[in-house]
């Protein structure tokens, strides 16, 4: 069999997709790194190349799928015509369904509080610019005069799912913020 060379994002891409592909029908625990280039047609040598271990790998497979979560999201908040409140409250109330939709792997994981958080994380984070976006129209549309979209954005998500160690960032912000001087 004659060796296929592809660009390296092309290559660690088919990884990934290969991964997320049997991760999700196996579960990861019954997923082997062999199996995963098995499936790309490629030494397990050249896996390892991309990623140091199949936990790297899985973080990959994580931020691939809340992409596309986010991405879905994005698509929900440009398509939303209706009253600015009515989206963000559409946006919240959303069950999550990523264990629903990605079956075995997220079984698989449910007692690794690590990767439960990362990913909840983020999750959180990738939703930021969107609900800024519509703070922002709110504001624009006169629902609402909110002087920090952003940080208000990340203290929404981060408290409405409980998670109470906001990034350090936000936290500095917020509190900067909350004491500066008016003029």
């Amino acid at each position: 069999m004659a060796r296929v060379t592809k660009p390296v994002e092309v290559r660690r891409q088919e990884i990934i997709e290969a991964a997320k592909t049997l991760f999700i029908r196996e579960g990861f625990d019954k997923t082997s790194v062999s199996d995963i280039a098995k499936h790309v047609n490629v030494a397990s040598g050249l896996v390892y190349h991309y990623f140091k271990s199949k936990n790297e790998l899985l973080y990959a497979v994580i931020d691939e799928i809340i992409k596309e979560e986010a991405d879905i999201k994005g698509k929900i908040v440009a398509a939303h015509k209706g009253k600015v409140i009515e989206c963000l409250t559409l946006l919240f109330s959303q069950k999550n369904t990523l264990s629903e939709k990605y079956g075995p792997l997220f079984q698989s994981l449910v007692n690794d509080q690590a990767l439960k958080e990362y990913a909840e994380k983020r999750m959180l984070s990738s939703l930021e610019p969107f609900v800024a976006s519509l703070i922002e129209r709110g504001n624009e549309d006169g629902s609402w005069n909110c002087l920090y979209p952003q940080e208000t954005a990340a203290f929404l998500l981060y408290g409405i799912n409980g998670i109470h160690d906001y990034p350090e960032h936000i936290v500095s912000d917020i509190v900067l913020r909350l004491v500066e001087k008016k003029p």
